[in-house]
């Protein structure tokens, strides 16, 4: 996957805010905050049908409090899976941005390593282009061999000019 793609699709992931996604649960959820009281009335009436069973109302009563409860535990089992599989997503995304952190830095420590290998060959180069310029200062070999034959033959001439003198 190309980094535009990922960007992309990350992008998109991240255009709902925390609001939305607050807004969405809740009316997904539902009222679940009043599961105590329901609980309760539950068994109030519970106890009041034991006594009289002969009230229809109130077994419908503790039919359709029955009922709530167990909508109220569908959506608090359903929240809960939802809960863990965002978990595992997020669990994901945390991962992947920790390989790509990882492999940035190790790219970055790899250019840092090109950068001061490059620093170094430009020194070189530049010490290389002075010593060129010194060398080229400098006479070539063929007029450095013609200057020393020429020394040479100087110094034989004065050697000899100075046995003739010794000898007379």
């Amino acid at each position: 996957m190309s980094p535009r793609s990922l960007k992309r699709n990350i992008q998109r992931q991240i255009d709902f805010s925390e609001d939305d996604i607050i807004r969405s649960r809740l009316l997904f959820e539902g009222d679940q905050g009043s599961d105590d009281r329901r609980i309760s009335t539950l068994i109030k009436i519970f106890n009041k049908s034991i006594t009289d069973l002969s009230s229809s109302l109130e077994i419908d009563k503790l039919l359709s409090l029955l009922y709530s409860i167990e909508h109220s535990y569908r959506l608090l089992k359903l929240t809960l899976q939802m809960d863990e599989h965002e978990q595992i997503c997020y669990e994901i995304k945390s991962e992947h941005l920790h390989k790509q952190i990882k492999q940035l830095r190790d790219e970055l420590n790899h250019n840092e390593e090109r950068l001061i290998q490059g620093k170094q060959r430009r020194l070189n180069l530049l010490e290389y282009d002075q010593r060129t310029d010194m060398i080229n200062k400098l006479s070539t070999r063929k007029e450095l061999r013609t200057q020393q034959a020429s020394t040479l033959e100087r110094k034989r001439y004065f050697e000899h000019l100075q046995q003739t003198f010794e000898t007379r």
